[in-house]
């Protein structure tokens, strides 16, 4: 199966105080650990999208976010509008307890939909999902119109929403966000 990855590292990083993509977490960069799961699970192609001021260089295409005034979809929609693949994976550059045993069940998961999505303890995780590129023009019909729900978004696409019980075996801390320092310190061990 061919997919590529979207990685957001946008967003204005308040509660970091720094761009969050380049703090450092257990020796390297957040971004570092998300492209190192790229290449364990075999990626295609790897797309990095950001604001227009955060300097990014890799072994990837970095896209500049069109649209970085209205959260997440935005910057998934500029990842959707260059990727060269159907099926992407959507991945924060905070969260680097994801891991290939979770990418690779969904990516089993996925039979046709639109939009796949974990629901881990009561909360749905849109930011690690797998995004078709064909909701170009639904997204962009859905941000055009003021909307900004992620959740209100997949419902609208009649998305799946994969429970506990199917993604069985994961870590507790697989979908832990570090959003402060507070958060890094917290989870360095």
């Amino acid at each position: 199966m061919k997919f590529g990855v979207i990685i957001l590292i946008g967003g204005r990083s308040t509660r970091m105080g720094e761009d969050k993509f380049a703090v450092k977490f257990r020796g390297k960069q957040l971004l570092d650990h998300v492209l190192e799961l790229c290449k364990e699970i075999n990626a295609s192609e790897v797309i990095v999208v950001g604001n227009g001021d955060q300097e990014v260089t890799g072994k990837f295409q970095f896209v500049q976010d069109e649209m970085d005034d209205v959260g997440p979809l935005g910057g998934i929609l500029t990842g959707l509008q260059n990727a060269s693949n159907e099926l992407n994976l959507i991945l924060p550059c905070d969260t680097p307890f994801v891991n290939a045993t979770l990418l690779q069940l969904m990516l089993s998961k996925e039979s046709g939909q639109k939009v796949v999505v974990p629901n881990v303890n009561g909360k749905l995780h849109p930011t690690v999902g797998i995004y078709k590129k064909e909701l170009n023009n639904e997204l962009w019909e859905f941000l055009n119109a003021g909307k900004r729900k992620m959740m209100d978004f997949i419902r609208s696409v009649d998305g799946l929403i994969l429970s506990e019980n199917e993604l069985l075996g994961l870590e507790s801390n697989t979908f832990v966000n570090l959003n402060s320092q507070k958060e890094l310190k917290e989870n360095e061990h």
